[in-house]
């Protein structure tokens, strides 16, 4: 009797049981909360990054002009070729007009010049975007060596009004226009002090990149779970997954393509190099 008892016992020990996927559930949680036990320090490592890259990288020409001396100029024929006053001579009012495709405007300083920022007129908000390069004179010499390409400048986009001038005492911003029509601006500020620009989208993007790092990372749980075609939860997942990493690629090109003065200028090095690795990540080129 004792053995039969015995394989009763044994072979009830072997049968499933109702209580087995209560108990793969809290192994999973616990795995996730041992996952989580590990993790913290990685985790505020990497917003402790985030916070740091926004605030002094990407918020660099702030730091760069906090002791800067600003200085107002208003575009005339002394400085600006390639401008016409309009029939009332009053460029603060309504512009100049462009006699030619490119108007040429000349800076010098005795300190450095960093950064430039244009001044449109009344209404240059309506006006639509253009393009400019910057220009620089070697020290000892007269000839205009390019320091970028041709870039979007957009007068209802602030910051890029803000131009990088690569930190020589004598430069030329050339821009981009339709001769005969008004010119946007009619002044600039010679060293101003940029202001500091938090961007959303931009503290979004790296949140983004904490989070894939910390959950997909190969000690996560959801690294080792294995896809399954047939399953719509996992096929969502994927979806809004590859959904996000595009979204993400577009963040980068749109953040770098309105807001370009972080690199700057070094023997011929162009500005956009941010756009170029945006570029490269859109179109795997």
């Amino acid at each position: 009797m004792a053995s039969i008892a015995t394989l009763k016992a044994k072979k009830g020990k072997g049968a499933p049981s109702f209580h087995r996927p209560p108990r793969m559930e809290r192994d999973a949680l616990g795995g996730w909360w041992a996952f989580a036990k590990r993790r913290w320090k990685f985790l505020l490592f990497c917003l402790a990054l985030a916070a740091l890259l926004e605030v002094f990288i990407f918020n660099l020409p702030f730091w760069q002009t906090l002791s800067s001396s600003p200085s107002f100029e208003i575009l005339s024929s002394y400085n600006t070729q390639g401008l016409v006053m309009d029939s009332e001579k009053n460029a603060g009012t309504a512009g100049w007009n462009a006699s030619g495709p490119v108007v040429t405007i000349e800076f010098s300083s005795q300190s450095p010049i960093r950064y430039v920022q244009l001044i449109g007129a009344p209404g240059a908000k309506d006006k639509t975007g253009m393009q400019f390069r910057v220009e620089s004179f070697l020290p000892g010499s007269d000839d205009p060596h390019p320091s970028n390409y041709w870039q979007l400048l957009n007068p209802s986009c602030p910051s890029s009004l803000y131009i990088n001038a690569s930190g020589y005492k004598r430069i030329m911003v050339q821009v981009r226009t339709d001769a005969g029509k008004p010119f946007a601006f009619y002044g600039a500020v010679v060293n101003p002090k940029v202001p500091f620009d938090a961007s959303p989208l931009r503290i979004l993007l790296m949140l983004l990149i904490v989070i894939l790092a910390v959950f997909l990372g190969p000690a996560s749980p959801l690294y080792k779970t294995d896809l399954s075609l047939r399953s719509a939860f996992q096929i969502s997942l994927i979806t809004l997954s590859t959904l996000l990493l595009m979204a993400f690629y577009v963040g980068i090109w749109y953040i770098f393509e309105a807001r370009r003065i972080y690199v700057g200028d070094a023997g011929g090095a162009p500005f956009e190099l941010y756009d170029q690795l945006a570029r490269a990540l859109l179109h795997g080129h």
